[in-house]
């Protein structure tokens, strides 16, 4: 018996099948180099926008009465996209302001008479933290200083020589002052004169419509220089005789003028 040969079913192609082939290998390739492209493009942009931001970089520029300048901003048109405002409670205070809120916190703390030292101490004890307010407070009273205020008619005057920024350290500053204390007891004056640095570390804060100074102050100690106490009847009053001075050439230079 003869072996039947294999027969193989052959397939037709015809030339619509391998252009629809052809139409679907192009549709893909497409998407690809459209991917590609747009990979491309948002890169060059983040390259361009880097560089543009290295190269011109925002300038600002504060003014002590606290306008805000930026170059290349018109006064009268919008600011420029790269220009981004901080909040007005989060702007920097430059050095004149923060130098006004550290002799305004020490004369309140440091300068007082009987009839004044509440009203001063309490505006001072304001300007502290709250755990620094508490501590400050409570040493005051366990020392008696409230009372010994009023019973030895206590006359505290403080002048400021230098206010140093401390290195290295934010917002922390050291004052170099001079405080002659008068005690008057018995009818008798002793005055006491103390040369000291005054050192205080601030804390940011919130700047307010109530409060705009958006500094606390969080930290205050003293490290004296010299300090003396005088109880002879002819009383060196240094500071009183020196703003008495001052007060005479002002006026000598009204008369003149």
């Amino acid at each position: 018996m003869k072996a039947q040969p294999e027969t193989r079913e052959l397939k037709n192609y015809h030339y619509w099948d391998f252009a629809g082939q052809l139409t679907a290998r192009l549709n893909q390739s497409y998407l690809v180099i459209a991917a590609l492209a747009l990979v491309a493009a948002l890169e060059g942009g983040a390259l361009f926008y880097a560089f543009q931001r290295l190269a011109h970089p925002p300038i600002f520029r504060v003014a002590p009465n606290g306008e805000l300048t930026i170059a290349g901003a018109r006064s009268d048109g919008p600011p420029p996209s790269h220009a981004h405002f901080l909040p007005t409670a989060e702007l920097p205070l430059d050095e004149v302001s923060i130098k006004h809120f550290l002799r305004t916190f020490l004369t309140k703390y440091l300068s007082y008479q009987p009839a004044t030292a509440d009203e001063n101490l309490a505006a001072a004890f304001n300007m502290m933290t709250v755990n620094l307010r508490s501590a400050s407070l409570k040493k005051m009273r366990d020392d008696g200083e409230f009372e010994k205020i009023q019973a030895q008619r206590i006359v505290s005057n403080f002048s400021i020589v230098r206010i140093d920024p401390v290195k290295d350290v934010n917002l922390a500053y050291t004052v170099l002052g001079v405080r002659e204390i008068h005690h008057l007891e018995d009818a008798k004056e002793s005055i006491s004169k103390i040369v000291a640095h005054y050192n205080v570390r601030l804390a940011p804060a919130v700047r307010t419509e109530y409060d705009a100074s958006g500094l606390r102050v969080a930290d205050f100690w003293e490290d004296q220089v010299m300090g003396e106490e005088n109880k002879n009847l002819v009383q060196q009053d240094d500071l009183t005789h020196e703003a008495a001075n001052r007060q005479v050439s002002a006026d000598a230079n009204t008369i003149q003028q």
